[in-house]
């Protein structure tokens, strides 16, 4: 297979002319690599594991770190760290208040024992809450994964303008 050197879309060898730009195989190149000969699609892997966790911290010790593209990925990675970080204190917070609001205590011969359980109601509200919690953040990730693995540069929606490393 090789790589059109403008628009960087696979094309087959025996190919005249790139069959997403028209460019000629003139300006085809065999093997799709960076100055530094690191492959575009190992590029675009560091670039999607930004998404995940923490993993962005590997684009900022890899040889490719000064990479404009992956440097945009790594810093929609970091704050969606932080959001994740932020969701989760107040998910939590939320959750304790309704523990506390939907609790029963238990009583053994008419007598309180201190113990507590909480109510389905109240351990649906919580997992409700979780739930919202949890999926506005793999939402982005899915998000960021997916402009990492097109090789676009699109911030994630909210917070990607909040990026501090570019």
């Amino acid at each position: 297979m090789a790589v059109c050197k403008k628009c960087g879309k696979k094309i087959s060898n025996n190919s005249k002319f790139c069959t997403n730009c028209g460019t000629s195989t003139n300006a085809v190149v065999k093997s799709k690599t960076y100055t530094n000969s690191t492959k575009v699609d190992d590029i675009k892997v560091f670039k999607a594991l930004s998404y995940v966790g923490i993993l962005w911290i590997i684009g900022l010790f890899i040889k490719q770190k000064d990479d404009v593209k992956l440097k945009f990925h790594v810093g929609q990675g970091i704050i969606l760290t932080i959001y994740s970080v932020i969701v989760n204190m107040i998910t939590n917070f939320l959750q304790s208040i309704v523990y506390g609001i939907f609790r029963t205590e238990q009583y053994v011969l008419g007598h309180a024992t201190g113990v507590f359980n909480v109510t389905i109601v109240g351990n649906v509200l919580a997992g409700i809450i979780s739930l919202i919690g949890g999926l506005s953040i793999l939402i982005l990730m899915i998000i960021g994964i997916n402009n990492a693995l097109n090789d676009e540069e699109n911030e994630l929606p909210i917070i990607g303008r909040y990026s501090f490393y570019k």
